[in-house]
Order: structure tokens, then C-alpha cells, then sequence
């Protein structure tokens, strides 16, 4: 609006040309504030290898004495716009695929720093679940093996996962339908998604609201044992009241 405004105005005075390139000037300077808000942008740069090329499965079992999980690695890159700038900057990353072999349930991570972000946890057949027990099974493991046999302080992700398959029930696609669980009072969830209560009944993971938690999902993170230890003695976090929907 206020851009078409000042063409008027610079026609009417017969500044055309600069009328032109105050209109380019400034949607250049739009444009380049649009790209540099952008959210980041994670791909897959190759399909997944059946080889662990990276060795994490042999360092699992040399540290943990076994290694429950079947490692698969792949390529990808994120990429994203620096604030200032708004020059591209692109990352590569390996990504890990660990399959655990009693369950099937995988795990899709990626290194940063001393933790692992999770990009996905999926079943291997999504039309054959295994169901929640046996999901926490797997969880415990990759949470013994990947988090406290490497010193890892945790791993974390979004709860919200509607672009990958699932087996449907009697709600369609039940993740991000309303949960009804109730916490160790008896008092009933507000705003967690069914997806969010699976994860927070396995008493694993704890909740982190982010701003944009209702649309992207909770935060959810499985802390480490010594990581967790950690905070209890520091009194960072009431872990009981985040764990408060945790099935036991």
C-alpha cells in the first residue's frame, strides 16, 4: 500500500525511473527479509546405506558389551538463511538409522554436539505395530545404549510426525487427535495430543513447551541417566511434575 502510494506521488512529479527503483528497492529489501525468516530446511541428500559406515554399531558393542540396534547411515543437509545477511548457509549431516532387533521400532538422529536430535521414531512395518510396551522396550534400550553407554547428554524432537504413515484406528490418524489421559492426581490432559501421551506415559521422555508447541508439536526430551541426575541435583526442573503422566 504505502509503496504504491509513493509511485503515484513520484509519477505525478514525473519521476518515473525513480519511482521504478524506490518500488525494486524496497521489494528487494521485503523479499530479502521473507528468505531470511524462513524456517530451516532439512533434507535427505541419499537413500539410506544397510551398512553402518560410520562404525557406531561396533562402538555400541564394544562399549555396551552388545548392541540391541541394526545401524543404517545416510546424507542430508539443512539448510537455512543467516538473520543478518540473509546469505544461504548450508550444513551437512550424517543422519543414523538404528533398527532395534527385538521391536522394529527405528530411530532416525543426528549428532549436535552431545546430544542426538531425533528425526523420526517409526515401526518398520507402520500396518504392524508393535504396540506401547513394546515401544518402551526399545526406547529404554536406545535411551541405555545411545545415551548413557556413549555419554550423550540427551535426545530430543517433535512430537508431531503426520507426514510419515501410521496404522489408522477407529480415530483415522490418532496422533494429533485430543488425548484424555490423566496424570498421577487423576486430573484430566489439556492440549496434549494422543502422539504427546504415548511418548509421556513411557516416563522417558519430559515435555519442553516451545512457542509454536499447539502447531509444531512439544518439545519432548529423554534425558540421559547422568543428564537427568544432573538436573535433580541442581534443581533445574521438578522432573516428578513432568513426569506426571508417565504409566507405571
Amino acid at each position: 500500500m504505502f509503496i504504491n502510494n509513493y509511485k503515484a506521488v513520484f509519477e505525478l512529479l514525473g519521476n518515473n525511473e525513480k519511482s521504478n527503483s524506490f518500488e525494486e528497492e524496497s521489494n528487494q529489501k521485503i523479499k530479502a527479509n521473507m528468505l531470511a525468516n524462513q524456517p530451516a530446511k532439512f533434507e535427505y541428500l541419499t537413500e539410506f546405506k544397510d551398512e553402518d559406515e560410520s562404525g557406531l554399531e561396533e562402538l555400541l558393542r564394544r562399549i555396551n558389551g552388545v548392541c540391541s540396534f541394526a545401524i543404517q547411515t545416510a546424507k542430508a543437509q539443512t539448510t537455512m538463511r543467516d538473520s543478518e545477511t540473509a546469505k544461504t548457509i548450508t550444513i551437512k549431516h550424517l543422519v543414523y538409522r538404528a533398527m532395534d532387533r527385538t521391536t522394529g521400532l527405528q530411530f532416525d538422529f543426528k549428532a549436535e554436539q552431545n546430544t542426538w536430535h531425533i528425526q523420526k521414531i517409526a515401526w518398520l512395518n507402520h500396518k504392524k505395530p508393535n504396540g506401547y510396551y513394546a515401544a518402551k522396550a526399545a526406547m529404554t534400550r536406545f535411551k541405555r545404549e545411545l545415551l548413557d553407554g556413549l555419554g550423550k547428554d540427551f535426545a530430543y524432537g517433535r512430537s508431531v510426525a503426520s507426514k510419515y504413515p501410521v496404522k489408522r484406528n477407529r480415530f483415522g490418524d490418532w496422533r494429533n487427535k485430543p488425548a484424555k489421559i490423566k496424570d498421577k492426581t487423576g486430573r484430566r490432559s489439556r492440549g496434549l495430543k494422543r502422539l504427546d501421551a504415548f511418548y509421556l506415559r513411557t516416563g522417558l521422555w519430559i515435555p519442553h513447551k516451545m512457542e509454536d508447541w499447539y502447531t509444531q508439536g512439544i518439545m519432548l526430551v529423554m534425558p540421559s541417566t547422568r543428564y537427568e541426575q544432573m538436573l535433580r541435583e541442581a534443581g533445574a526442573i521438578e522432573l516428578e511434575e513432568l513426569k506426571k503422566f508417565a504409566h507405571h
